[in-house]
């Protein structure tokens, strides 16, 4: 036993007139939401259309956010020589170090980091907007990625004390969110 659906046709009408002037007058709206719309618009923003820097408020900003953050690492490493001299006694650690003039390079890997975090810093601008809440962010964010992860593998698996890798981890997220706040509070559009 089937049952029979009927299904009733409607009438089919001549709609090439309508559907010409429909698209002639969308055609604007059918180029901004196609792809070569979207490609237009992303050439726009690349061009600095969307998002414009003041590169010497960054630079500024990086710099002195090298600044607090040098200061941060100087007052944690005071805190630390007295594990770094005994785990030289121990032999863990090396008394000289591989690379020349260690504390200058260390110093400079410092300034590049905070210049980044100051572009970070201000291309969240847009998106976060302005203020020590989105500085904040910015330098948790990289503090974290920075200070945690390979002094989290530092304490599980070293010789040393646990109390080492988590100062180098205060030293690069402190840090961090110090340049971060810096940066921001010098920042001007």
């Amino acid at each position: 036993m089937f049952i029979e659906a009927r299904t009733e046709r409607a009438p089919v009408r001549d709609n090439r007139s309508r559907s010409g002037l429909h698209l002639a007058r969308n055609s604007a709206l059918l180029t901004r939401w196609s792809t070569l719309g979207a490609a237009n618009q992303a050439n726009q923003r690349i061009k600095g259309g969307a998002m414009k820097l003041n590169a010497a408020r960054v630079w500024m900003g990086g710099i002195a956010g090298g600044v607090a953050w040098s200061a941060w690492d100087f007052f944690i490493g005071m805190r630390m020589v007295p594990f770094y001299a005994a785990m030289q006694k121990q032999g863990l650690f090396l008394a000289q170090s591989r690379y020349p003039f260690f504390v200058g390079q260390w110093i400079l890997l410092i300034f590049v980091m905070s210049i980044l975090v100051a572009y970070l810093y201000a291309w969240s601008r847009a998106t976060s907007g302005p203020g020590v809440r989105t500085a904040l962010k910015v330098g948790m964010i990289v503090g974290f990625c920075a200070g945690v992860p390979g002094n989290f593998a530092q304490a599980a698996w070293s010789p040393i004390p646990r109390l080492m890798p988590l100062g180098w981890m205060v030293d690069m997220w402190g840090g961090a969110i110090l340049a971060a706040v810096v940066a921001g509070f010098l920042y001007k559009e």
